[in-house]
């Protein structure tokens, strides 16, 4: 994540950056899981497919965990540009009030 630099346009690129990062490890999770679940079905049982049946579930098990983190981590990237907008917005408004000493178009009294 190389063009990650500071100031808050760079900021927003690259946390959209890394949740776009992350709907795309989601997106192939999912894929792997939907494989691993139409071969679980398609099974007969052996020992040998059973064994390997299990490895599956395995990994199915692992995969849903994986997305679930990912699916985190995506909630908490939106929630933190969310978070940063409204404070880059309160300090805009604050200094436009010890500027100009009214409230400007779009700013709301803080506090």
């Amino acid at each position: 994540m190389g063009f990650c630099t500071s100031g808050f346009i760079s900021f927003i690129l690259c946390v959209r950056h890394i949740s776009d990062f992350y709907v795309v490890q989601i997106k192939q999770l999912e894929e792997e899981r939907d494989k691993l679940q139409q071969q679980l079905t398609g099974n007969k049982t052996s020992n040998a497919v059973s064994k390997l049946s299990e490895q599956r579930r395995q990994r199915l098990k692992e995969l849903e965990q994986q997305m679930g983190d990912l699916r985190s981590k995506l909630k908490e990237q939106s929630r933190i540009i969310k978070l940063k907008e409204q404070t880059d917005k309160q300090v805009a408004c604050s200094l436009a009030v010890r500027q100009f000493g009214s409230l400007q178009s779009g700013c709301q009294t803080i506090g």
